[in-house]
């Protein structure tokens, strides 16, 4: 187990050396990195998982420091909100978030999580027969990205807090993705409709 335990402190030392901008105050999302790098706002919510892991792992502070700084730059740098225009963007935030209060139960942390979700739930419309739009400027397109992972937050928020609306939810874009964006021969996930 040692070696699996060395491994993994590697992972998480060169996801620090090779991807964290000082400058920007958030990781990167490639490396190298490019003199004049986009932000990619997606890339975040797995950083803040991975760090997660680390604390999970070992109990080291450094983890949730790191996690700290990594959500004001991200923050900061999407105009000092976690809304966006890709709603499976903000739904992956919002699962790490939900992870994050898990550990800290950090009332900002499900605060945040409810915001992103109130406007997450704004995604569900008639085009292809309902399900979640995968980004505000593009509401005729449908994906399993941006309704597999709405169907997650919502029965994750109803095992935390009891509240039936979010089971609801949750039954409603589990239901339509299974009709629309699963192969009912083999069970393939096709990625989306209507592109």
């Amino acid at each position: 187990m040692a070696n699996l335990n060395d491994a993994l402190n590697l992972a998480q030392e060169a996801l620090e050396r090779c991807y964290w901008d000082e400058e920007k105050q958030y990781y990167e999302h490639h490396f190298p990195r490019k003199e004049e790098e986009a932000f990619v706002y997606w890339w975040h919510a797995h950083t803040v998982d991975a760090l997660l892991d680390g604390y999970l792992r070992t109990g080291d502070g450094v983890y949730m420091e790191r996690i700290r700084k990594e959500l004001t730059g991200t923050w900061n740098a999407n105009h000092q909100t976690f809304l966006h225009n890709w709603y499976d963007d903000m739904e992956w935030i919002a699962l790490a978030l939900l992870r994050l209060w898990d550990v800290t139960e950090n009332d900002a942390c499900r605060d945040q999580v409810f915001k992103i979700w109130e406007d997450v739930k704004t995604a569900w419309n008639d085009h292809m027969g309902g399900g979640l739009a995968w980004q505000k400027k593009q509401l005729d397109y449908k994906n399993t990205p941006a309704n597999a992972p709405a169907a997650i937050l919502a029965f994750r928020l109803y095992q935390r807090f009891g509240r039936p609306e979010d089971l609801e939810w949750g039954e409603r874009i589990f239901q339509w993705n299974l009709r629309n964006l699963v192969d009912p021969d083999n069970g393939f996930v096709w990625d989306g409709i209507n592109r």
